[in-house]
């Protein structure tokens, strides 16, 4: 149960390798062979108690790498840093006895002078690996921080903006009182699309954590979650008909930002389409996979247009760039697909959550077949 805690590699079992080794190799001189050399104890044990102390030091350096979660990367700084400073403390001694030894002068006992700059210059140098190993991650998070905040100002400013723009046409319908579509007056579309943008900006730091990596979100039933987003849709569209037909009890690990790739690709699929569009969104596990479809029926994508698809400057954050985003920041992937006769299909796959490999229910398979293709966004 305790070794379920490390995490060995090259580098954390190198280190305590070489700790392990200098404690016996220190042991062996300092207690067994030196005694009978000076002829007392105290003096060699208070040399091993130096010398075997920094060993203690390297191996359990080692021991704290390999119990650390920050890395290979980090261990193998750490690890370079410490071996690079201690040959160079050892060459500086051993440059040392060398010139005495040219000079005719004999350095007496020089294994305990090594065994001391082995460890100090690995204790040494490992410390100052650790420091720059925490400075680059701290410079990466940053970083990351940095982008994932561009990223959600692109966002909302796409989407904030599209919304904006429509609730400020219909509110000056909304002046003279006219009707926007059937029976919805333009009070109703105002007070819509104004709704939409307070969830837009409640999303925004799920959205932010996503886009960090910070993110470690739970499995959660998908089927309620596709039902906001088709409730959303078709209040903002309602000419258009969006359908769930996700089966109940399947459970995707993902959290509230993938809201906001529904949302976007349903908005596609309607704002694309050359008359009232239709919008289907299914979900079905295979194996250890789940895979969620947003299907339409518009006239399909440019195939030119289509290997930069998901594609945007940095901090822009349009539709398709902010799906490929997200999905990607919580562990899935993204591609689109034509439909036959006619239509796109956007796939995401995802990881299935525990209970959904380990429940023993029968594969479902998507009726449909596919072949590649993809749809143009704003």
């Amino acid at each position: 149960m305790v070794a379920s805690a490390y995490r060995w590699d090259v580098s954390s079992a190198g280190v305590t390798f070489l700790g392990a080794a200098l404690i016996v190799a220190t042991a062996y001189h300092h207690i067994v062979h030196e005694p009978s050399t000076v002829g007392q104890v105290i003096a060699p044990t208070a040399a091993f108690l130096l010398d075997g102390g920094l060993a203690v030091g390297v191996a359990a350096a080692g021991i704290a790498m390999a119990r650390s979660d920050r890395g290979p990367e980090h261990n193998r700084t750490v690890a370079a840093f410490g071996a690079g400073t201690g040959l160079a403390f050892v060459a500086a001694v051993a440059l040392t006895i060398g010139i005495r030894a040219a000079e005719g002068r004999t350095v007496p006992e020089p294994e305990f002078v090594l065994f001391t700059a082995v460890g100090a210059g690995f204790l040494t140098g490992a410390l100052a690996g650790e420091y720059r190993a925490r400075s680059r991650s701290y410079a990466r998070s940053a970083a990351r921080k940095r982008d994932s905040l561009a990223f959600v100002n692109g966002m909302l400013r796409h989407d904030v903006r599209n919304d904006a723009a429509v609730i400020a046409g219909y509110a000056e319908d909304l002046d003279g009182g006219e009707v926007a579509t059937g029976d919805r007056t333009a009070a109703t579309v105002v007070r819509d699309r104004a709704q939409r943008v307070v969830e837009r900006t409640k999303l925004a730091r799920a959205v932010a954590e996503t886009v960090s990596g910070e993110a470690d979100p739970d499995a959660i039933p998908l089927a309620p979650l596709v039902d906001e987003a088709v409730a959303s849709a078709r209040a903002a569209y309602p000419s258009a008909t969006v359908t769930n037909e996700v089966p109940e009890g399947l459970a995707v690990p993902v959290n509230e930002a993938f809201r906001l790739v529904l949302d976007n690709l349903i908005e596609n699929a309607i704002e694309h389409h050359n008359g009232d569009a239709t919008v289907r969104i299914d979900a079905a596990r295979n194996d250890d996979r789940v895979r969620i479809r947003v299907l339409d029926d518009g006239p399909g994508i440019d195939p030119e247009t289509r290997s930069g698809l998901f594609d945007h400057a940095a901090g822009t954050a349009k539709g398709l760039h902010i799906v490929n985003t997200v999905v990607d920041g919580l562990g899935g992937d993204v591609r689109v697909e034509d439909r036959e006769p006619e239509g796109t299909a956007f796939v995401i796959t995802f990881p299935a959550a525990p209970d959904e490999r380990q429940d023993g229910s029968e594969t479902q398979e998507s009726p449909e077949p596919y072949v590649s293709g993809g749809r143009q966004e704003d």
